[in-house]
């Protein structure tokens, strides 16, 4: 029904650029609340002081995942 008119070479770089910026924005976010999921469990089973630290390791891990995912939907729809 509308056209819109095709993006030029910056206008796409900066989305992809943008989407990378979300994917490790994701990453980061993802490492913390893992971090503070470690946190909680400490402080409920009172044992296990190395939970924080998995937390963020294993969060960054699937924060990533989960980053590719957000960057390749932002990509994909703002690139039609």
């Amino acid at each position: 029904m509308f056209e819109s008119t095709p993006l030029s070479t910056p206008q796409k770089i900066g989305v992809v650029l943008l989407g990378l910026l979300a994917c490790v924005g994701t990453a980061v976010v993802t490492s913390i609340v893992g971090c503070l999921l470690g946190i909680a469990i400490e402080l409920i089973t009172r044992q296990g002081g190395w939970l924080p630290l998995i937390g963020l390791f294993y969060g960054f891990y699937a924060g990533i995942l989960i980053g590719l995912i957000v960057w390749w939907r932002f990509c994909v729809k703002r690139l039609r």
